[in-house]
């Protein structure tokens, strides 16, 4: 039996090496690892442009099921919206529809090394320069919960780190914004995770990955 293909798709700054750390999922999917298209990204000026690049990678993947982190995510969640794709089933890791609050700017959770942390920073710094400068400042300033209406998307499960904060309710309460979801979606919170729960709870994800597609 052909296995379902998953495709992810990294955050702005990122490479497709932040899903090495995944074991499960490439065991019983046929798993595809997008990067960005740093030769073709000089154009770019709002998230419709990330997005209409997400939406051809969907298509020539074939995937049912989609995993985005941080802007990946994002523009992921404005492909369903248009209904410019069809896939079974989508994950949100890390994505925000309004400025990160002091507490979501932490990068990793309490319990990664100073070396991870250092890693992630010098990726994210070579990397970031690759995205036009005038995307950067619409990704800044410009995203708000207009971007995208979260009462069109279904099926999709949305993850955020808890940067080691013990009252879930006290995460949700700063994402207003999933307040408006509809009841094909659901959340998860990675306890001890920052902005990459797929490098520092790489287990706990898949696991919570695993549930949610099952």
């Amino acid at each position: 039996m052909d296995k379902d293909t998953i495709l992810f798709i990294p955050g702005m700054a990122c490479s497709s090496q932040i899903w090495e750390g995944l074991e499960l999922l490439p065991h019983y999917f046929d798993c595809e690892f997008a990067d960005w298209p740093t030769d073709k990204m000089s154009t770019w000026k709002t998230l419709e442009d990330c997005t209409e690049w997400v939406i051809e990678q969907v298509k020539e993947s074939g995937a049912s099921i989609v995993i985005g982190h941080s802007l990946g995510g994002l523009a992921l969640l404005k492909a369903l919206e248009q209904n410019a794709i069809q896939v079974e089933k989508a994950i949100v890791i890390e994505s925000f529809l309004s400025a990160p609050n002091d507490f979501f700017k932490q990068f990793v959770g309490p319990y990664a090394s100073e070396e991870l942390e250092e890693n992630l920073h010098t990726m994210f710094n070579e990397n970031r320069n690759h995205f036009p400068e005038n995307f950067r400042e619409f990704i800044r300033h410009q995203i708000t919960t207009k971007c995208v209406d979260l009462k069109k998307i279904h099926n999709t499960f949305f993850i955020y780190g808890m940067r080691g904060e013990e009252d879930g309710d006290k995460v949700l309460e700063m994402l207003p914004y999933l307040q408006h979801l509809n009841d094909s979606n659901s959340i998860g919170l990675m306890p001890y995770s920052g902005h990459f729960p797929m490098i520092e709870e790489p287990q706990e994800l898949e696991e919570a990955i695993n549930e949610f597609i099952d």
